[in-house]
């Protein structure tokens, strides 16, 4: 990184790539499956409350947002640096909290199954369901039925809504 390399990226970026090392993740945009997982980490860390100013949408593979996607091969060429952690931003207490509690919920969300992109795509948009368009369990199933037809079980939308209500939001 040169010294002038910063004046490229805005506050926000500084903000993402220190909410990625605060939440632990990597940023690997060499595969479909990392690219998916990364997203719907961020979505979900959004949704315990860590404010990223990030717009999501409803997309084939569940919430996805452009902003994430763009930030996130804008600033893969810094990521790694070293001399990054001197510029970051600091986080206030709260934010502290919702990153915790995201590592929380990753953590169940891994033990949920192997596939790590199917468990994050399957609980990112059952949570994206219930915030974004105020659906009850039975028409989450009946709406990713018809959307991602014999994709997810009833048996594992169940397990992600079950693991979304260990974290809602107070």
């Amino acid at each position: 990184m040169n010294d002038g390399a910063t004046s490229v990226f805005v506050d926000s970026d500084l903000k993402f790539i220190a909410a990625l090392k605060g939440l632990g993740l990597h940023l690997d945009l060499n595969s479909f499956d990392s690219r998916i997982i990364l997203q719907k980490k961020v979505y979900l860390a959004q949704w315990c409350g860590l404010d990223l100013n990030s717009r999501y949408g409803w997309y084939i593979r569940g919430p996805y947002s452009t902003d994430i996607s763009h930030a996130a091969y804008r600033i893969q060429s810094i990521f790694e640096d070293e001399r990054i952690s001197n510029i970051l931003p600091s986080f206030e207490r709260n934010e502290e909290k919702q990153l915790s509690k995201s590592q929380e919920l990753f953590k169940a969300i891994d033990q949920l199954g192997e596939d790590k992109a199917y468990w994050y795509e399957l609980v990112a948009s059952v949570a994206f369901l219930q915030e974004s368009n105020n659906l009850q369990d039975e028409d989450i199933f009946s709406f990713l039925e018809t959307a991602k037809p014999r994709m997810f079980s009833k048996e594992h939308v169940r397990k992600a809504l079950k693991t979304l209500r260990q974290f809602r939001r107070k």
